[in-house]
């Protein structure tokens, strides 16, 4: 191949590079610009609206024609597939997501309320809600981060449906697999069947996966950091000014996200900040450095003006009620005893190296946690790991053994001279992460530090120019086990099909027998927004009796209605009970 077929390959990964890096751009700023209009409408006395998340979609392309015109120089035709390819992404994410029920825990205790009462015009900076709207989960509502919920209930007010503004989640699933894309055929090193497969290893972290048809938060975090990660690349080799963009976008959303999201992106904003001054790239931290402090200065006075400033205000706490005047101890509630005379290190360590447990502390307060062999497998595993927010080994059976072979390949590699060179830089890197995940006391339970994920995957990639012959299967080692617990985490899917089948069938022989249902919420008086949606008739009151039911996968309680029809059940519900699936 000639000097021009070599330019004209590499212009043409720039280009792919291109094309990917502003999909996911405009997925990313479609998010933040929708926070940034719901957070100004609160400060002007109004509340989230419909036009709110559409505006911010046409922003976001706008915003991408500026920079292919000014600094990418992606053609006409390009863009416009760019802007298409958006627009499919976000349409389908709001359609699988209101395909499927939340059936988590959190998500029906306080995350589904926190999208509805934005939806129905809360102002959280003018009034705090009652705790009759949620008993004892009141309090997460009205004192918690809102950077996932405004987004999503700007999506609610468009469509009237609450489990479409999961769509969040699938969002920003696409943004991080188009960026990692974006960053691979920047690098140009390996096949187009390579990138497609490491970008997927990259944003399928089990911590995302698992909780991706559900209101939890973690996910979003996980696959934020990544692009974080991503974007300070493209600052550090080529300070594109469309990565600044990306840069304060991701960052405005972090600090919003959950209040560890404030930690993290100090931590790695403060790691990025030194990888710039350890490399003399003065010019490019001091344009960081401007973007870091502006998107973090928007993200937590105005945006974050609720919780942050109005938890510090009257609670003595920006992070009220996890800490701060009459804080709530959450953890205990999930602790197994064992752990309370231990320190983060120890109980890292020990989730670190066994197997894959769901651990219900409701049931024994105190259960055996016993080490495994890295690589086993029991059945535990299998059972436990497609679950959503699993504490015990929650990125898989698989990870532990992924962890020690990555040190092994670290340990080996890092006498290379390439690698010596490069050395300070993947340091700083590896580090930043290690300091971000032991900052969380309780780093032991994989959703709180879902970045973990990254640091085998890293050096893995990181390894690949230098490793000989004989290394090689370490690497693929490690592939091979992330991809082998990814796959375990998807079954989740299917689970949650049949699950969201049951919950349809529920409803619709309610909604057949004509009554009005008389209906008990306990922790999960969001279940009522169900019975709204699907115009039957509720009435709420203390139930007891032969007639009782519940909701699937809820603790909500119901009295069955007398004349409640018999009609046929689909066919997945069939498959569901010759199976035997619980």
């Amino acid at each position: 191949m000639g000097p021009q077929n070599l330019d004209a390959d590499m212009d043409n990964h720039i280009r792919q590079s291109n094309f990917y890096f502003l999909s996911g751009l405009a997925l990313i700023n479609t998010l933040s610009i929708t926070l940034l209009l719901g957070s100004f409408g609160f400060f002007t006395g109004s509340d989230v609206s419909s036009w709110q998340f559409p505006t911010a979609f046409l922003s976001s392309l706008l915003i991408n024609l500026q920079i292919s015109r000014r600094s990418i120089f992606l053609d006409r035709k390009p863009f416009l597939i760019s802007c298409l390819v958006i627009l499919i992404v976000v349409i389908i994410s709001v359609l699988v997501a209101e395909f499927f029920y939340d059936v988590s825990f959190d998500g029906q205790s306080y995350h589904i309320e926190s999208v509805y009462q934005l939806g129905t015009k809360w102002n959280p900076l003018k009034t705090q809600l009652p705790d009759a709207i949620n008993q004892s989960q009141a309090i997460y509502v009205n004192h918690y981060p809102k950077g996932a919920e405004i987004p999503q209930s700007a999506i609610y007010r468009i469509t009237k449906r609450i489990e479409s503004g999961k769509a969040t989640n699938f969002m920003v699933l696409a943004a991080g697999f188009f960026l990692c894309l974006s960053f691979f055929f920047r690098i140009n090193r390996f096949s187009l069947r390579k990138k497609l497969w490491l970008s997927a290893l990259f944003v399928l972290n089990p911590v995302t996966v698992g909780e991706l048809i559900s209101y939890y938060v973690d996910g979003q975090l996980a696959v934020l950091v990544l692009c974080f990660i991503i974007s300070a690349y493209l600052i550090y080799k080529e300070n594109l000014l469309a990565a600044q963009i990306l840069l304060g976008s991701i960052l405005i959303i972090v600090v919003n996200l959950k209040f560890t999201g404030v930690l993290f992106a100090c931590i790695f904003s403060v790691g990025f900040l030194f990888l710039l001054i350890v490399n003399k790239r003065f010019n490019y931290f001091r344009r960081s450095l401007a973007t870091i402090a502006a998107a973090s200065l928007i993200g937590v006075l105005l945006v974050g003006y609720h919780p942050y400033v109005i938890n510090t205000r009257d609670y003595g706490s920006p992070f009220y009620p996890v800490t701060g005047q009459s804080k709530k101890d959450i953890i205990s509630l999930v602790y197994p005893e064992s752990f309370k005379n231990k320190n983060r290190f120890e109980k890292f360590f020990i989730s670190l190296f066994t197997h894959t447990d769901e651990l219900k502390i409701y049931e024994d307060p105190d259960p055996k946690i016993s080490l495994k062999i890295p690589f086993t497998l029991n059945k535990i595993d299998v059972v436990n790991a497609p679950k959503l927010g699993i504490k015990m080994a929650g990125l898989g059976p698989f990870f532990s053994g992924a962890i020690v072979v990555s040190v092994i390949l670290l340990i080996l590699v890092f006498r290379r001279k390439k690698w010596r060179m490069d050395g300070i830089n993947i340091l700083i890197l590896l580090s930043t992460i290690l300091i971000s995940i032991f900052s969380v006391p309780e780093a032991w339970w994989a959703r709180f530090v879902p970045q973990l994920w990254l640091l085998p995957l890293l050096i893995a990639f990181l390894s690949e120019e230098v490793l000989i012959k004989r290394e090689v299967w370490l690497k693929r080692i490690i592939y091979l086990s992330l991809g082998m617990n990814v796959a375990l985490s998807l079954i989740n899917i299917p689970w949650n099909i049949m699950e969201s089948a049951e919950i349809k069938y529920q409803m619709a022989g309610l909604k057949a027998s004509g009554d009005t249902i008389r209906i008990e919420m306990n922790y999960f008086r969001s279940n009522r927004i169900r019975f709204y949606e699907n115009n039957i008739p509720v009435v709420e009151k203390h139930l007891t009796g032969s007639q009782i039911d519940t909701i699937v996968r809820s603790s909500t309680i119901y009295e069955r209605p007398e004349n409640m029809p018999a009609i046929p059940k689909p066919a997945i519900l069939v498959l569901k009970e010759k199976l035997k699936v619980k």
